[in-house]
């Protein structure tokens, strides 16, 4: 009994779906009836045509904008070459052509061109090429030996602005014997050893009679740690070379920068460092 009754409530169950189906079936059906006929009318006016999705023109439809024009092919192509034009030619070929025909403003050439007419004057005089006395010496008035009494000329040379094609700093100390200089000035000496300079300087019976501060900042007034340990380092440097003399560098003014702040820090820097050369040098 119990199994009729699970069948037939199955089957009832079964029914009930299917009309609730065919009704919501019929619905659809009606509401879809409803709406092509009310669009019915408007139907022509909501056609998209070709031409409507394609503005183009014929000849236009595989194009490939440059990207200056996206919707006009002549103007899109007129407007990539006069950017090549402007660019390519006369950027390029008329930047190589004032490369090529820029005057010799700095007169190198021309330089160049009285140093081979000197030479050749000299060569054909029967003079030497190259003259120590760079002035001749009849035209300068030279002070006596009186009135220099006790002042000692000394003609040193600056290894750093000089035999620079020799980048060792040891061998221009020898270059510059070679030359037959007796002094030296050197303005970063601190990236050798004090001790081989030293050794060097007695090999080549040199005198260093001068060497810079490593950092220029005497005057930055947020550097003053770091300058005070410049002047140690200065002082340590002209005691091993015997160099009597020290350039501490002042430094570099930004534009924002409050002149007398600067001022008053290098003065004060600048009594520091006299301060403690006279207690060593």
């Amino acid at each position: 009994m119990a199994s009729a009754m699970r069948v037939f409530l199955s089957r009832r169950n079964c029914y009930n779906l299917v009309r609730i189906a065919q009704r919501h079936s019929r619905l659809s059906t009606n509401y879809t009836q409803r709406c092509f006929a009310s669009t019915k009318e408007t139907k022509e006016s909501l056609i998209v045509t070709e031409a409507d999705r394609n503005p183009l023109k014929e000849d236009e439809r595989d194009w490939i904008s440059y990207g200056y024009d996206l919707t006009s092919k002549d103007t899109d192509n007129s407007m990539h070459h006069l950017t090549m034009l402007a660019f390519i030619t006369l950027g390029l070929i008329g930047t190589g052509f004032v490369l090529m025909y820029n005057p010799d403003y700095r007169k190198h050439h021309w330089a160049r061109a009285e140093a081979y007419l000197e030479l050749h004057r000299r060569e054909k005089e029967g003079l030497p090429l190259v003259d120590p006395n760079l002035v001749d010496p009849s035209t300068i008035n030279l002070p006596s030996d009186e009135e220099l009494g006790d002042y000692e000329i000394i003609a040193a040379i600056n290894l750093d602005w000089h035999f620079t094609n020799e980048k060792d700093l040891l061998k221009r100390y020898q270059i510059a014997n070679n030359w037959g200089f007796t002094a030296v000035e050197t303005a970063n000496p601190y990236v050798i050893d004090a001790e081989q300079i030293s050794d060097t300087l007695s090999e080549c019976a040199l005198k260093q009679v001068l060497i810079n501060s490593r950092d220029s900042i005497a005057c930055r007034p947020e550097k003053r740690k770091e300058f005070e340990e410049n002047v140690e380092q200065s002082i340590r440097y002209a005691k091993i070379l015997k160099c009597e003399r020290i350039h501490m560098q002042s430094g570099k003014i930004a534009d924002n920068d409050n002149l007398k702040v600067l001022e008053e820090t290098y003065l004060s820097n600048i009594e520091y460092a006299a301060k403690s050369f006279k207690k060593v040098l």
